[in-house]
């Protein structure tokens, strides 16, 4: 299958996010998720997970750079470019 993506989108989500290295408590209170935000062409948006991508062949459609990002972890959702 093959057809040219035009849908811009940026995402804004929490990771995951780990530490090891021994230290102070404070530290490790002060720990929380990661805060990101990814930019690319929408591929497909469900219920479950946001797919995007973050390069696309002008010659054959060809893709590069897939994220898919699930729909609990997305904060914000806004389209750039339709």
């Amino acid at each position: 299958m093959s057809f040219k993506l035009d849908t811009i989108v940026e995402v804004e989500w929490n990771d995951a996010n780990s530490r090891s290295s021994w230290s102070g408590l404070d530290v490790y209170l002060a720990h929380d998720v990661a805060k990101c935000r990814t930019v690319g062409y929408l591929l497909k948006k469900s219920k479950k997970s946001i797919t995007l991508v973050m390069s696309q062949s002008e010659e054959d459609c060809d893709c590069n750079a897939a994220m898919s990002i699930p729909m609990p972890w997305v904060t914000k959702f806004r389209v750039v470019r339709k």
